[in-house]
């Protein structure tokens, strides 16, 4: 997911996919009746849904990320996504 006002970029923390959308909040219960607000994100390649993503904005890609980028386009042509 980008955001196009600061160039925010998430990555799944399970798939590494960039195909991270905003899926909306979440009330978890705390203790003595508190509870917080979380942020739910949700990988559009393998389906993850959680708060915890990766932010790798403004940090270069290194060769590793570039061979599994290509290695994910080749496994999404073969499935067809």
């Amino acid at each position: 997911m980008e955001n196009k006002e600061d160039k925010t970029q998430l990555i799944c923390p399970k798939c590494r996919s960039g195909r991270i959308v905003y899926a909306g909040t979440t009330v978890s219960s705390g203790g003595a009746g508190t509870g917080t607000t979380d942020q739910r994100y949700l990988c559009k390649d393998c389906g993850y849904v959680g708060s915890f993503v990766l932010d790798v904005s403004g940090r270069e890609k290194t060769e590793s990320d570039i061979a599994m980028e290509e290695d994910l386009m080749k496994i999404k042509k073969e499935l067809g996504l």
